[in-house]
């Protein structure tokens, strides 16, 4: 038996805002999904940067995402 509960996942419909916590150096995002429930992720800087990378890294997939699969 396991002894750590599993939160239902959050889904998020859009980001409405991200701030740099300097005296915590800490990166806050805050999503609210269609509901206009709001949750708010605390990063640090370092886990913060590796976000920001792998965002970047995905962006190459962007369009492909939007537009579904290429036509035959």
């Amino acid at each position: 038996m396991s002894l750590t509960a599993t939160k239902p996942t959050f889904e998020a419909a859009t980001v409405v805002a991200l701030k740099m916590r300097n005296d915590t150096r800490r990166m806050e995002i805050r999503f609210v999904d269609d509901a206009g429930i709001e949750q708010v992720v605390s990063l640090p800087v370092a886990a913060a940067v590796e976000l920001a990378r792998l965002t970047l890294d995905a962006s190459a997939f962007v369009t492909r995402l939007k537009q579904g699969p290429a036509p035959r």
